[in-house]
């Protein structure tokens, strides 16, 4: 009997202590439709009501998110200009590492409704893309280069949830609502192909032109531009606040 007994209490204690962890894979559905992004995450129980829950995430997609809509947008400016690229075809990539602090409201983590403060990180970049810099003096010439662009986001919010267990394994989590802010780094530089001549300066100045020539939010984004340039490169560089919100992000995985 007492054989019996102690059997009993070693599987509880090692069921209970079993469930202390959950893997899930994780889809937000905006960034899944735009980016094909996806994410890998892993939950640790500490208490009864407080959990840590950390994810990775990335994507790749082979054109850039919303390319026909940005095509559109930019096609007259660079008509203009007489420039052409190819970004809007180019490949692109991200990652990213969210970390999010639960507190479960029923004293049950892993299961139930949960507050979590978040934080995360995200970087992404397009691949190197041919870039033709018209020429100051003819338009009919145009002068070879490549540019390569990139972001990086720091931020952070609050969002709500739940999470359940089925059958004591499957773990299905969706994050509600999260709202919250961070700061979002841009930067595009150009480079000149060796043998060409591109007047960089004017390239400035036809940038501060098509600034100038937006109004509204996108007025107020790149306002905040910061340029620089010598005789072979240009950067363009903002740093903006941006919203940080999370929208019914669903996950499913597998509780031990």
């Amino acid at each position: 009997m007492k054989k019996t007994i102690l059997t009993c209490f070693l599987l509880a204690s090692f069921a209970s202590f079993s469930q202390k962890n959950a893997l899930k894979l994780s889809v937000d559905p905006v960034k899944l439709i735009v980016a094909n992004n996806i994410g890998i995450t892993y939950e640790r129980k500490f208490t009864d009501r407080f959990s840590a829950n950390v994810k990775f995430n990335f994507s790749s997609k082979a054109v850039a998110p919303l390319s026909n809509t940005l095509s559109d947008f930019a096609k007259p400016y660079l008509d203009s200009s007489t420039a052409t690229t190819d970004i809007f075809g180019n490949k692109f990539t991200t990652s990213g590492l969210t970390v999010e602090l639960r507190y479960y409201t029923g004293a049950k983590a892993l299961k139930g409704f949960y507050l979590a403060p978040y934080f995360g990180i995200q970087n992404g970049t397009f691949a190197n893309f041919d870039f033709q810099f018209p020429d100051d003096t003819n338009p009919l010439v145009t002068h070879g280069g490549n540019v390569d662009m990139s972001f990086n986001f720091v931020g952070g919010g609050l969002g709500l949830g739940s999470q359940w267990t089925i059958a004591d394994k499957l773990v299905v989590d969706i994050l509600w609502v999260g709202l919250g802010v961070g700061n979002t780094t841009s930067s595009v530089t150009g480079e000149e192909l060796p043998g060409e001549d591109v007047d960089f300066a004017k390239v400035d100045a036809k940038v501060r032109d098509f600034i100038n020539d937006q109004d509204g939010i996108l007025r107020t984004y790149l306002d905040k531009a910061e340029s620089s340039y010598d005789a072979v490169s240009y950067t363009l560089t903002s740093k903006n606040l941006v919203p940080y919100t999370k929208f019914l992000n669903f996950s499913i995985g597998y509780a031990f």
